[in-house]
């Protein structure tokens, strides 16, 4: 899955941390996610944003593998803050 490529290529080239570690690093459980890696499903929005700051890239990128573009990620990335806030204060 596109996702989990992309998540495992940027954490080697940007991090020096294992895929674990980096994952545990965020506070996301590595069981949770090598899980969902295994079943083909995506993590919920809030990890993904939280995954994607953290490497610095967008969701987009990671689901689809494709460059960001910055104007329309920036935008992206505020829509996608705002439905989290929006979740979280309910």
């Amino acid at each position: 899955m596109v996702f989990y490529d992309t998540v495992k290529a940027l954490v080697k080239q940007n991090t020096h941390l294992t895929l674990q570690a980096f994952v545990q690093s965020l506070g996301l459980n590595y069981g949770t996610y090598h899980g969902q890696r295994k079943s083909g499903n995506l993590p919920r929005a809030d990890e993904a944003l939280l995954i994607a700051q953290a490497l610095g890239t967008t969701v987009e990128h990671l689901v689809t593998g494709a460059p960001p573009d910055a104007s329309s990620s920036d935008k992206a990335l505020d829509d996608m803050q705002a439905v989290i806030d929006r979740h979280r204060n309910r």
